[in-house]
Order: structure tokens, then sequence, then C-alpha cells
């Protein structure tokens, strides 16, 4: 053979090596390690605009004449062709006893009849869509799901899809088990967002019905209607509400979609008055508001594509135009249009993105669902406080008009009372249903941190924590925030050592420190009294508000805590944070302790918060004898001070003191008989979190998941409980009842009363008062923390005069 022959059959070897790496792949691999497989890439296609071939013709056509996988996910936007998909699986390792699950997650589909080749050249054929009723699905899921059995070996599938909505099919292969635990993982996740919009709803809705303000009515009816549709959008409104209705199953998603912005358009002319400010823009609001709802019988009636291009049309220009009028009027110095463009910019953006999704203009990856979402519950959050920020500013125009008019202003500080009570029993009641659950999350966190975790999960559970503590942290401002306006937050008065707190926050900051890099510096003047008489507990936790935000706009440098007694004084104690942050402006410090303010810096909206914080440390520091305030200049950082009015106290006092400031670091094993705890509550969860904490204290952990079985076991003097834990909510027999029998049934048996603490959900003071009332002895709030708790067990141990031999070391944790 000539060289140059050689040659030919060298580069020709090269390039067949060449051209077959660069062609898609085809036949994904199903192995025993495979639990969840995307799909995506494996997409063979052909389009059939005429809807002329059937599964035969498709069957017999070669692999070379389908069009290869796209890059994302399979996505043609709104079209009236059908398509045909050919996806190919080589089951490696397969037994009858595996069983897997083709899974097409978008719920809006018409028609995706599967069909899977036999042995004998025929198909069997599984048509789903839901142009179907959803009892003809073999699996009860909103998203389409095909349940396989496969053989060993490669196996085919034929998809046909035909759809009036737009043609997104995302795929993927999962086994049953898989399967199971994404669908609970995405139930919850969709569980959050729906309950998030119900609380809105609610919320507003107790507003609107004390203050009968029609912009809250608007805006109740938006995003009530927008909810429907989001609903209808992930298949929950077909799946459980109008499951045999076809035709209202498709129509209701542009329906609601449609009325919601109708609906969005007057309450945005109400919130934005563009009436008052803009006249000439107000005008083509109304047109487009009335367009809208004659948009309605087309959507209803009229030919299915026509609704979906007038939805799709009226949005556009309904969103555009909503925020070019609220940038207009920001312009003019409106602070809720520029709140307003904020909001609604967010959900401007998500909508877009989304609408980019669902047209096969954008990827799926990056447009869908889930990102309108996201946004819309942003925005219905940042509505709702904008809203109740001028609803304030209305109620403050009102009281300053009808000044002149005492009947009239009896009536509105009526309206105001009955608004504020129901907006403590608001706050009051969703406290309770966040803080009950979350005992058992970080109850549960807590006990999981003491088990053998690789580094993956104590990063996970070191965000859980972190997650849950934050949240706790934002309902605590609530609360207090709440307390300070209905003048219910009390202030304590107890022996304190001051070296001693300062230690504590040294401690508490001090990971924070190592892993920024930025050092905290405590310094306590020599001749500050150590020994104080006043609040600890407020005082730590405005030390604790500002350090945090100290670290929170200081990215070099160093922070500094500087504590000293004032002279010429009766004995204030002054308290100064340095930092050598960001800095602020003098317009920014005049509007920094107000409630509900956040600075417009892209920093501070990084950060985020309440904006309480700092209005509750002005309002402690107020009710401790003090002030509180700030020195800066932008880009020089800042020096938070405030001070307090406080008593000196003797060492000899604080000796006397039961200790629950002092250092508890050293560990014994418990030794005397066991301690026997009885845990009642009727939350199964909240029990496993603390027969938990018990079991680490190597306490006998008993429980009862009644008031009547506590009652039973109390008296039964063979079980003799050294302490009770007592939930408060419980059905039939509730806390406060149980304890008042335990107490007459004690008296009647003349037996010695057990120590009783209550447990409670509830983080006011009313529900500590009414527990020490019914008989208790002490009071812990949810979710209660292990070192809680071990305070707690140790000081009723002491309140028992136990043996100072063992008292020290019985509830220790080993």
């Amino acid at each position: 053979m000539t060289l140059i022959a050689k040659g030919a059959i060298y580069l020709l070897f090269v390039a067949l090596t060449l051209l077959s790496s660069m062609l898609p792949a085809h036949g994904a691999v199903v192995d025993g390690s495979t639990a969840e497989l995307d799909l995506k890439n494996q997409i063979f296609w052909l389009v059939d605009k005429e809807r002329i071939l059937d599964i035969n013709k498709v069957a017999a056509t070669p692999l070379e004449d389908f069009r290869e996988p796209d890059e994302y996910i399979f996505s043609k936007g709104y079209t009236k062709d059908a398509y045909w998909l050919r996806v190919e699986l080589d089951f490696i390792y397969q037994t009858e006893q595996d069983d897997w699950i083709l899974e097409v997650p978008f719920a809006l589909l018409d028609h995706i009849d599967l069909y899977i080749p036999k042995p004998d050249g025929s198909f069997d054929l599984i048509s789903m869509g839901d142009r179907l009723p959803f009892s003809e699905r073999l699996l009860e899921v909103k998203n389409f799901a095909y349940p396989l059995k496969p053989t060993a070996g490669k196996n085919l599938y034929y998809f046909h899809v035909r759809t009036q909505d737009s043609l997104q099919v995302p795929l993927r292969l999962l086994n049953k088990t898989v399967f199971t635990a994404k669908q609970v993982q995405y139930t919850g996740l969709q569980g959050l967002y729906f309950g998030a919009m119900l609380v809105m709803i609610l919320y507003n809705l107790f507003i609107f019905l004390s203050v009968k303000e029609r912009s809250y009515l608007y805006y109740i009816l938006y995003i009530s209607l927008w909810t429907f549709f989001q609903a209808g959008l992930q298949g929950y409104t077909f799946q459980y509400l109008w499951p045999t209705n076809t035709w209202w199953a498709n129509i209701n998603i542009p329906f609601f979609g449609v009325l919601s912005l109708f609906f969005a358009t007057l309450f945005c002319r109400n919130l934005l008055q563009t009436k008052k400010h803009l006249p000439r823009f107000d005008s083509a609001l109304i047109i487009i508001s009335w367009a809208l709802f004659a948009a309605l019988p087309f959507v209803l009636f009229g030919e299915y594509d026509t609704g979906i291009l007038l939805s799709l049309a009226s949005t556009f220009v309904f969103f555009n135009l909503i925020i070019f009028a609220a940038l207009l009027i920001s312009l003019q110095g409106n602070q809720t249009a520029r709140k307003f463009s904020i909001a609604w910019g967010i959900f401007l953006l998500s909508g877009s993105a989304s609408l980019l999704g669902i047209t096969g203009i954008l990827p799926l990856e990056y447009a869908n669902a889930h990102i309108l979402q996201l946004g819309s519950a942003l925005e219905v959050v940042l509505l709702s406080l904008i809203l109740a920020d001028r609803i304030n500013l209305i109620e403050q125009e009102k009281a300053e008009i009808e000044a002149e008019s005492k009947r009239t202003l009896i009536e509105a500080n009526k309206q105001l009372e009955n608004s504020n009570r129901l907006k403590n029993e608001f706050i009051s009641t969703i406290s309770h249903e966040i803080r009950t659950p979350m005992n058992g999350v970080l109850g549960s966190a807590q006990l999981m941190q003491e088990t053998l975790l690789n580094d993956m999960q104590k990063d996970y559970l070191t965000t859980i924590m972190s997650s849950g503590t934050t949240l706790l942290e934002i309902l605590d401002n609530i609360l207090d925030y709440s307390k300070i306006e209905a003048h219910k937050l009390t202030i304590n008065s107890e022996t304190f050592d001051l070296e001693e707190l300062l230690k504590e926050l040294h401690g508490f900051f001090s990971a924070q420190a190592e892993e920024s890099g930025i050092p905290l510096t405590i310094n306590l003047q020599s001749d500050t009294p150590r020994y104080l008489v006043g609040d600890p507990t407020r005082i730590k936790q405005i030390l604790l508000n500002l350090i945090s935000n100290a670290y929170k706009f200081t990215a070099t440098g160093e922070i500094k805590v500087h504590v000293r007694a004032l002279p010429d004084t009766d004995l204030d104690i002054y308290f100064e944070i340095e930092d050598s942050g960001l800095g602020l402006s003098q317009e920014d410090q005049v509007r920094l302790f107000q409630p509900f303010v956040q600075l417009d810096s892209t920093t501070s909206r990084f950060h985020g918060g309440t904006g309480l914080g700092l209005a509750i440390c002005k309002k402690l520091s107020a009710l401790m004898g003090g002030n509180i305030g700030v020195i800066s200049e932008l880009g020089e950082g800042a020096r938070f001070w405030f001070s307090i009015h406080t008593q000196a106290s003797s060492k000899e006092k604080m000796k006397s003191h039961r200790g629950q400031y002092q250092s508890n670091s050293d560990s014994h094993e418990f030794i005397c008989p066991s301690l026997k705890i009885l845990a009642v509550d009727d939350n199964e969860t909240n029990l496993k979190v603390v027969t938990g904490f018990l079991n680490k204290f190597q306490a006998q952990a008993d429980y009862a998941q009644s008031g009547e079985e506590a009652i039973e076991k109390s008296i039964d003097r063979q079980h003799s409980y050294d302490l009770i834990l007592m939930d408060i909510e419980m059905p039939n027999m509730d806390g406060y009842d149980t304890t008042r029998e335990i107490r007459r049934l004690e008296r009647w048996q003349r037996t010695s009363p057990q120590p009783i603490v209550a447990l409670s959900a509830h983080a006011v003071s009313e529900f500590e008062e009414k527990a020490l009332q019914s008989g208790m002895n002490e009071f812990l709030a949810k979710p209660v923390s292990k070192k809680e708790l071990q305070s707690m067990l140790q000081s009723i141990l002491e309140q028992k005069n136990a043996r100072p031999s063992t008292a020290a070391n019985l509830i220790n944790d080993p």
C-alpha cells in the first residue's frame, strides 16, 4: 500500500472519529446506581404540522430523520403543531421488582400520549392530558407520570404531544422511591408559597374589616384571584377543585389571570392616587381596566387561542403602564410610589422572565413558573407593607382634618384601636403557629448536632439552625414592637453582673469575628460598678442588635464596644459601639430609628430585615431611663451609643442571686436516683424534641398526649415525678385546666405539689401570667433550647432544696 493511500485511510479514520464524537448520545444508560435521570438531552423529535403521522409511521422512521435533542428542556412555546418525541433507555440491570416513573413535570398539556413498543410490533398506549378527566391518570399527581415496567436492555418510548397552551416537555426518569420523595418535597415548597399567600389574604382581610379601606378590598381580591391563577398553572385546581371539568380546567387559568389584573388595576390606581397625581394617565388606566374586564367573555366563550393572545397582550400592556405610572409619581417625591416601584419592578421582572419561558423564547431552566411565584410572593409582601404605611398616613391625615369634630375624632380613635387589637391578635396567632413547628425544627436540629455527621450534613444543619434562629429573631422583634405599641412591654429590675454580661456578649460573637476577620473588642472602664440593678435581658438585646448591625455593614477593620459610667449622674451607664463600616448620611440618620424603615442603599437592601430592630432599641433605652443615637459620616464608619439609668448593687447581694449569669462550663455525669420528668403535649414532634433533650440529661422521660392522661399519671404515686413539662394548647382539656385539676387533687390527697413548667408557643406576657395563675411554677416559650431547659431544671431542683452535693450535678449534659 502506497504512502498516500495509508495517509488517506488515516485521515478518514480521524474524520470518522471526530464525527462520531460530535453526534448526540442516544440511549440513556440506566444502571443499578441510577435513581433519577434528566432526559432532556435524550429527546429526538419530529414536527407534525399537518397532524397526519401515526405511531406506525413514526416507529418506522429511522433515527437519522428525527431532529437532534435541544440543549435545554424541550420547549416550543405557543404552537398549533403536533410533535412526536423519541426516547431510548438502556436498562443495564433490571428486575421485575424495579419500579420506574417517567415524569413530565409540566401540568398544562392538552394531550400527551405515551406509546410503548411490544415484542409483537404493536404498542401499549397511555393517554394523559388536561383535556381528559383527572381520574384517568394512573397516578394521582398533578404532573403527568407514567409507571414503567421495562425489560433489561434497550427500551424505546414515543410521545405524541398536542396542546393549545405553551408546549413544554421536561422529561425525567425516577425510581418509585425518589419519585415519592420528590412529590413530598415539591408539595411542601408549594405549600409554603400558597400558605404565605393565604396568610397575606387573611391578614389584610382582618385589617379591611377594621378600617374599611377600599385599597385593602382591591388588594385582597387581586391576590386571591392571583393565587387561584397560580394554583391553576401548577395543576392543583384541576386535581382538587374540578377534576372532571376539562373545559373549565383550561379556561380558568387565563380567566383568573385577567380578572386578577382587573382588580390589580383598581388597587394600583387607588394606592398611587393616579387621579390626583397623573389625571391623564389615570384615564388610560381606567381604559385598560375595563378592557381587561371586557376581555373576559372572549376568554370564556371565544377561541382559546384568541383568549390566550388577549391575556398575554393585556398583561404586557398592564404591567408596563403601572410601572411607568409609579415611576412618574415617584419623580414627584412620593415615597409610596418609590416603594411601589421596587415591589412592582420585582414582579415585572419575574413575570417577564416567566412569559419569555412559556412562549419558548427563554429556556425553562432560567424562566420557569417558580420565578413568577417567587416574584409574586415578594411583591405581595412588599405591597402589603406599603399599603400599611399608606393606611397609616391616611389615618394620620384623617385625624388632623377631623380634629375640629370631637365625635368624629373619637370614632376614628375607636377604629384605630380596633385595628391595633386585630393586628396584635393576628401577630400573636401567627407567632404561635410558627413557633410550634419551629420547636420541632430547631429542637431536632440541636439533637442532630450531637450525632455523627459528615461535613456536608454539618453545613446543612448549621444553615437550618441559622435560618430558624433568624426567623425567631424577626418574630421576637415583631412581638416586642407590638407590646411597645400596646404599652405592655415591662422592664424587669434584678441584680446582674455587668462584666459577666459583656463576657457572654463577646463569646456570642467570637465565631463571627473569627470568620469575618473583624475583631470585636469590649472595653469596660475600670471605675464602672460591676454589679448593677436593672434588666440584663433588655440591655443584652440592645447590644446584640447594634453589634449585629455593625458586622452587617463592616467589611474590614474592627468593632469596638466601650462601656463606662457617666459622671455627674446617679448612675447612668453609657454604651458605645464603634465600627469602621459604610457610615451614614445625615438624611439617613434622621430616619434611622423609625419603625419599618430600611435605608435605600444597596447594602441595606441586601441585608434585609424588618426595619424594627433599631426602633425597638430606641423604645427599650427610653423605658430604662436613657436615650440612643448615632454619630457618623458616609464612608467614615459609625458610632452608635445608648445609655440606661440603673443602680449599683453590693457584691454580697450578688452572691445570694440564683446565678443564672454565672459560668456553667463544668459538666458532670449523672450519678443520685435519676430525675423523673413527665412531658405533656398533644404534638408528637414536640414530644420527640423534649424527650430527646431529657434523655440527653439522663433523666427518666415519661410522656402524656392529653390533659386527661397527664392527670392520671401525675396522681399515681408510683410515678412520683420530679417535674411536669406542660403544653398550654391541647384539645378537650388545655394546660391551664390540667394544672388546676392536678393542684386540686394534690390538695385533696395532701401530697407535695409537683413542679409544673409551662411550654407554650405563645411568647407574650398575658399567657405567662395566666400560666402562673393556674398553678404552674415557671414558663418557657417555644421553641425551647436545650440550654434553657437545662437551666430551668436546675432552678426547679434548687427550689426543691435538693442536696448541695448533687444539686449542681443532676442535670448537666454529659
